[in-house]
């Protein structure tokens, strides 16, 4: 029962650094390379990096309204001159100009800065969302493969009964053919022949049901994911302390909260005047009063007073207000509901390790009766039913063992997605 690769302890995963991925204590290169490969592959991480783009996109575009603009602009026009009177006789007159134009919004450093603030919290937010996501689904994909190496040693142990039953059951037809042993003793071997044989059919449907959701999880072959899934069951170390500091979902709200405060900010600003700075350089002609290039410039100055808006300021400012408010009910929510999701974590692991020692002493003494069970028969000291009931015991305690162990690492995990794994590879959007 004992697995061939052991889960060092997950406390680590609140010092590991920031280069480290969560899922790399398990020192397991099949692990590390399911996850890798089935997180480049995952859609929701895919939609997530086009999300993070859009995001950044938006922030840029927010900063520009607080850069000075500059356009190039150029004009060429031909007017009728019938009806005019001129000093010479034409009948029409051209003209062009070409210039630089520059502006720049003095009190953009006001509200647009705030709105640009708000845009690049927003955008930090959205990379603890990605952050959150690839957590999430690490772990989805971590679940999926510790069962199926559950799995895999389910269909074992079932494989090592029925080896186990068919030896009896011919050791049982020798007793029988020599007078030993009643008819009844062979019956109830061959039916427990065929109840070992009976179990492997739903144990091997749920293996290839596990692959066929990480094959749609991770995008990766069949083949694939069932030379990475590992072969045997994992073992832990004692429960580490873990905290809530390090979750991304925590990171993203307190990002939404600092960019609500920031566009709160914005609408306090949108009573104040636009203050801007124009200027204009270039060269211009007309004829024919000249067929001159003649540089020209300006430069200039316009204050611009919200008097009325139709409530459109007031409006602004409750909504503002509201949102920030909102912001930062949400995430002292936040706080205490992933404290309280680590604390049901914690005191889940806790009681399925007590539990899981538990069955191991229950194994153990199973183990034990059987074997002197099988050995008292085998010298003629005891009747089969003894051996059967053996059997039967140790059957069922060591199926519940291997459930005790899946449940154990599935309330580790649990923890981690409570504590904030990290996903380095992922977190940035790269």
């Amino acid at each position: 029962m004992n697995g061939k690769w052991n889960l060092i302890a997950v406390g680590v995963v609140t010092t590991l650094s920031a280069q480290t991925n969560w899922w790399n204590q398990f020192n397991d290169s099949g692990i590390d390379s399911l996850i890798q490969q089935g997180l480049n592959g995952n859609k929701a991480i895919v939609a997530s990096k086009e999300r993070l783009k859009q995001s950044s996109e938006m922030t840029k575009l927010n900063r520009s309204q607080i850069l000075p603009s500059i356009y190039g602009n150029g004009r060429i026009g031909r007017s009728d001159l019938n009806g005019y009177t001129l000093p010479a006789k034409v009948d029409y007159m051209s003209t062009g100009a070409v210039s630089l134009d520059a502006r720049y919004v003095v009190s953009a450093w006001g509200k647009e800065f705030q709105q640009y603030r708000s845009m690049a919290y927003l955008e930090k937010s959205k990379e603890a969302e990605h952050a959150q996501i690839a957590l999430v689904q690490s772990i989805k994909i971590a679940k999926l493969a510790l069962d199926g190496s559950f799995a895999k040693s389910q269909i074992r142990i079932l494989e090592e009964q029925k080896k186990s039953a068919d030896q009896l059951l011919e050791l049982v037809k020798l007793r029988y053919e020599l007078g030993e042993r009643s008819g009844l003793a062979l019956l109830q071997q061959k039916q427990q022949t065929a109840s070992a044989e009976a179990s492997l059919a739903p144990a091997k449907l749920q293996y290839q049901s596990i692959i066929h959701q990480l094959v749609a999880t991770t995008s990766l072959s069949k083949n694939e994911i069932e030379q990475l899934i590992p072969d045997s069951v994992p073992t832990l170390d004692d429960q580490p302390q873990f905290t809530i500091e390090n979750r991304p979902d925590l990171s993203a709200a307190e990002y939404r909260e600092l960019s609500a405060k920031s566009a709160f900010s914005k609408a306090k600003l949108t009573t104040l005047p636009t203050v801007a700075i124009t200027g204009s350089t270039g060269f211009d002609y007309a004829e024919p009063g000249t067929a001159q290039w003649e540089k020209m410039w300006s430069v200039g100055a316009s204050v611009q007073v919200p008097l009325f808006t139709g409530g459109a300021t007031v409006a602004g400012y409750r909504e503002g207000r509201a949102g920030y408010y909102a912001a930062s009910a949400a995430l002292a929510q936040n706080r205490m509901d992933a404290q309280a999701e680590l604390d049901n974590a914690l005191a889940e692991e806790s009681s399925y390790r007590v539990q899981l020692q538990s069955y191991i002493n229950q194994y153990e003494s199973s183990k034990a009766l059987y074997e002197e069970s099988l050995r008292q028969y085998r010298s003629g000291l005891v009747e089969y039913l003894e051996v059967l009931n053996a059997v039967s015991s140790l059957q069922r305690t060591e199926i519940t063992l291997l459930q005790s162990k899946r449940n154990l690492i599935s309330a580790r995990l649990n923890c981690i997605a409570a504590s904030g794994g990290t996903v380095q590879s992922l977190t940035k959007g790269n």
